[in-house]
């Protein structure tokens, strides 16, 4: 993990980024431990002759791993950060890194 990211403004992500969506308790249906945060990564992409849209949804991951993964999408395909949309900004835990206001860079 980097260690800052930047909170997603309501109403998506701008095609630029890799969104870290992180979702309620339960959310995922898998048995998780409570107080495990959960979340899945986004992104959408051109196609190699740019006549279509990829999008991409994977997870979910414990947010470590998921701020890792969205990381390692960011640097393969070119996007310029990571947004992370979180409903309770409460939620979010230190270890993770720094989560700035969405209207930091572009």
């Amino acid at each position: 993990m980097t260690g800052l990211y930047w909170m997603a403004e309501d109403g998506g992500a701008p095609g630029n980024a890799v969104l870290v969506c992180v979702l309620d308790d339960g959310a995922a249906g898998d048995g998780t431990r409570p107080g495990v945060v959960l979340a899945r990564v986004q992104w959408v992409m051109a196609s190699p002759d740019d006549d279509m849209l990829i999008a991409r949804s994977e997870g979910p991951f414990d947010m470590g791993t998921a701020l890792d993964y969205a990381e390692e999408i960011a640097a393969l395909y070119g996007f310029s950060r990571v947004l992370v949309a979180i409903g309770d900004r409460a939620r979010w835990q230190v270890e993770w890194g720094t989560l700035s206001s969405p209207s930091g860079p572009n």
